[in-house]
């Protein structure tokens, strides 16, 4: 997992690329303001969607390969839910279950920590574990 904050991820893309692409481009491409683009660039977290639309922007068809990794570096709780929502439906295995760790060491939220659990159970099923372990342990999650 990188380090790095996203803004600090983009502004790395942004220097190695080919094509010169603005912070105003990448405003437009995610449907924000000028003002939203201010704060996401001095470190407020913006909505999962409009990161998700400009990881598509920048990084096109290969857009997957730094998203998963954006996905382990969110903050905000509904951002979280869509990272463990969004990793599972498109079978990002290790970094789910990197995202379950962070969320159950670093967070506290009640919340935040049922659906690492739930979302544990679904990782479980999609590393293929047999279903009737899978069954078991989500007769004991409640």
């Amino acid at each position: 997992m990188d380090d790095l904050p996203i803004v600090a991820m983009i502004e790395e893309a942004l220097d190695t690329r080919e094509t010169k692409i603005t912070w105003k481009d990448i405003a437009n491409a995610a449907g924000i303001t000028k003002g939203a683009l201010s704060h996401f660039k001095s470190g407020t977290e913006l909505k999962f969607p409009h990161l998700l639309s400009i990881a598509k922007f920048i990084f096109e068809g290969n857009y997957m390969a730094k998203f998963k990794e954006w996905c382990l570096n969110l903050n905000q709780p509904a951002n979280i839910r869509y990272a463990l929502e969004y990793l599972a439906v498109n079978r990002q295995i290790k970094e789910l279950e990197e995202l379950i760790l962070k969320i159950n060491d670093k967070y506290s939220s009640k919340d935040l920590i049922d659906w690492a659990k739930g979302y544990s159970l679904l990782a479980m099923y999609l590393k293929g574990n047999e279903p009737c372990t899978v069954l078991n342990q989500l007769r004991l999650y409640t």
